[in-house]
């Protein structure tokens, strides 16, 4: 038994150091083939091939996956997961910029150079699928990648073009699926390539199959909703097909009832825990609510306006602000007078606010036309002496007036 424990610790021992010969001796049969001067007669073509099958990345994934089954720190792993995706990227760019000038290149082509990159290929994704934690997802993944994946776009976008709605909802179909094919290798991380792959693989599945009920552009769209495909343009093209639907409508009051109907419709979608397709952006569901919102309060405003204009049957019904009376009294004055009117029984005032408001919007005093309704309530509560004693020979006058 200890024989056979010693046999097994001394072979994954001799797997984890051969790890990074066996990646440099990968890297150099890339070089090798990349380089079309290594290919220039069929003697070396022929070893080349045979080199290239000599070598398979089964080691280096199994050590991998021992290292990380081991007591070794998730640092160690980490760094050499990057490590190995940062070669096989490396290799995947060699690749792509190897110039095509070789006499033997149609069979290298077929023979080798697909057969290494999609070991490459191959080999990338294993370290994603069993290492998703180490992974760096962000990093723009290099051309071949890109290609190899455009292919399977290729093939799952023509069966979305092929979904059988009317000719309006198949043209914003096409406008979303046109941006899956503008879509190139430059700005696109691994994490977005798997994101679209993943999205166009559940649209497949749900959508096109023929056994499918009901409207599948509107499954379509709460499937885009819900996988949180936030770009810019897809946002766009959602929110003009909810436009056009709501220019449909007879009156203010339907459109409303379709607003309501599609914010409950988006409430009740269940967004994908993810990144969705940009992390920077907020979730699709979250900006068509808010979006449905916006116009909900611009609709109520103006139906709130058009109540307002319906209560005023005929013209003659507004309210027609008087014409101010000028007086010959200062606001001291005039503050003055309505206490004395108030004080001696001339005037009930329960309420000296309401007055204060009557006053200030019927009289006008000798300096100014307008009398502020603040300015009237303190000269009413601080009335000078001066003011008294120009009050008291306003009111002599009057009697004076009177007996005459």
């Amino acid at each position: 038994m200890v024989g056979i424990l010693y046999k097994s610790t001394f072979l994954h021992s001799n797997r984890l150091k051969k790890m990074p010969y066996l990646l440099e001796q990968f890297e150099r049969v890339v070089e090798y083939i990349g380089n079309p001067k290594n290919c220039g007669v069929k003697f070396q073509f022929e070893n080349e091939k045979q080199f290239v099958y000599s070598i398979s990345l089964f080691d280096l994934k199994q050590g991998l996956l021992l290292l990380a089954a081991s007591k070794a720190l998730p640092g160690i792993v980490c760094q050499q997961v990057r490590l190995y995706q940062s070669s096989s990227i490396r290799m995947l760019k060699h690749l792509h910029d190897r110039p095509d000038c070789c006499c033997f290149s149609a069979r290298c082509w077929g023979d080798i150079f697909y057969g290494v990159v999609n070991t490459l290929i191959s080999f990338i994704n294993f370290l994603h699928i069993q290492f998703p934690e180490y992974f760096d997802k962000e990093l723009i993944a290099p051309a071949l990648y890109y290609d190899y994946y455009r292919v399977r776009f290729k093939d799952k976008v023509e069966k979305i073009l092929k979904l059988k709605v009317d000719a309006e909802k198949l043209e914003s179909i096409k406008k979303v699926v046109d941006y899956f094919k503008e879509l190139g290798y430059t700005n696109c991380s691994f994490r977005r390539i798997w994101y679209i792959d993943k999205l166009l693989t559940k649209i497949n599945t749900k959508i096109c199959n023929e056994h499918v009920m009901g409207d599948k552009f509107e499954e379509l769209v709460k499937l885009i909703i819900s996988y949180n495909f936030n770009s810019t343009e897809v946002y766009h093209q959602i929110i003009e097909w909810i436009k056009r639907d709501l220019a449909m409508g007879t009156n203010v009051n339907a459109v409303l009832e379709k607003l309501q109907c599609y914010k409950k419709q988006v409430s009740q979608i269940m967004v994908i825990k993810g990144d969705g397709f940009s992390r920077k952006s907020k979730k699709l569901k979250i900006s068509i609510i808010n979006w449905i919102n916006k116009e909900m309060n611009s609709f109520n405003y103006h139906v709130h306006i058009f109540d307002e204009v319906k209560k005023v049957k005929e013209p003659e019904q507004l309210y027609i602000r008087p014409q101010k009376i000028q007086t010959n009294l200062s606001v001291a004055e005039i503050a003055c007078v309505l206490r004395q009117f108030i004080e001696v029984g001339i005037i009930y005032a329960d309420n000296k606010k309401e007055i204060f408001r009557l006053v200030s919007e019927i009289f006008a005093s000798k300096h100014n036309h307008q009398i502020s309704y603040k300015s009237l309530n303190n000269n009413f509560f601080n009335i000078e002496l001066s003011t008294y004693k120009s009050t008291k020979q306003l009111f002599l006058k009057l009697f004076r007036s009177i007996e005459e």
